[in-house]
């Protein structure tokens, strides 16, 4: 009965749509990420310093500090990359190493 439950638990958990914690390697923002960042241009947001660029005519920023141009999402997609290769090293590497070790041990 307990193997039961357990299978049910954990069918429902996966086919619930949680998040693990399984990154997702994109080097471009996502639809999400591109919308927060535009509203964040326009001056929406606590403690936003674009309203006061907007109003001395500066060029207003992105989220994380950075101007909206082509070097800086050329940099933005660097960065992702970087941190891509790290994350799949971590989540991916680590595992298949262990994996590997764990075969090896058995015989």
């Amino acid at each position: 009965m307990k193997s039961i439950t357990c299978f049910a638990l954990v069918t429902f958990i996966s086919l619930s749509g949680c998040r693990t914690l399984q990154p997702e390697y994109s080097l471009f923002k996502g639809e999400q990420e591109e919308r927060t960042d535009e509203l964040w241009r326009q001056g929406y947001g606590y403690k936003n310093p674009n309203v006061d660029r907007i109003r001395n005519g500066q060029e207003p920023l992105n989220l994380n500090g950075s101007p909206n141009t082509f070097e800086s999402a050329a940099e933005d997609v660097g960065e992702r990359a970087v941190g891509n290769a790290i994350a799949f090293a971590i989540f991916e590497g680590v595992p298949a190493i262990f994996r590997g070790l764990s075969k090896k041990l058995r015989r």
